[in-house]
């Protein structure tokens, strides 16, 4: 028995369409291997429904990260403590200033000096990295250069 010519492109054809029919039937029991007895219909709705509450939280969660974001930038991150000797009589570096920054460099400087008799604090407000009101002394200075690095 001989193929002719036609019969041949009538033979090719058909595996080419039993190739894509199987393809096809493979990827419709993928799709509904969990699907307990639905149709194709009822698991695509219910993955439009799903897809449709997911895009509702993710923009749900854009707000709340906007908002976070929003707040962060008053909250201090930036950090910084130099300890020194400010008085010769006194053994080590007992006092310090403290730098608390917020992302654009306001915030608070805090020292204390120790000495002998006692110990002293003083607080100073920082805008952009400088003081507005009092002079800073060489170590806050550092600790308000060292915590706008961090």
């Amino acid at each position: 028995m001989v193929l002719n010519f036609t019969e041949l492109i009538f033979f090719v054809w058909l595996v080419v369409i039993s190739i894509i029919l199987y393809k096809i039937a493979n990827h419709y029991k993928q799709l509904t291997k969990n699907a307990k007895g639905e149709n194709l219909q009822n698991i695509l709705e219910d993955i439009v429904r799903k897809q449709d509450f997911l895009i509702e939280q993710v923009g749900k969660g854009a707000t709340r990260l906007d908002n976070l974001e929003d707040q962060e930038k008053n909250n201090f991150q930036k950090m910084s403590i130099i300890r020194f000797n400010p008085f010769k009589d006194t053994g080590g570096n007992q006092s310090f200033a403290l730098a608390f920054l917020t992302r654009k460099g306001d915030g608070v400087i805090l020292s204390n000096l120790y000495a002998r008799t006692g110990s002293r604090w003083y607080i100073k407000s920082i805008k952009s990295g400088k003081s507005q009101e009092v002079e800073l002394s060489k170590e806050e200075e550092e600790a308000i250069k060292n915590a706008l690095k961090s």
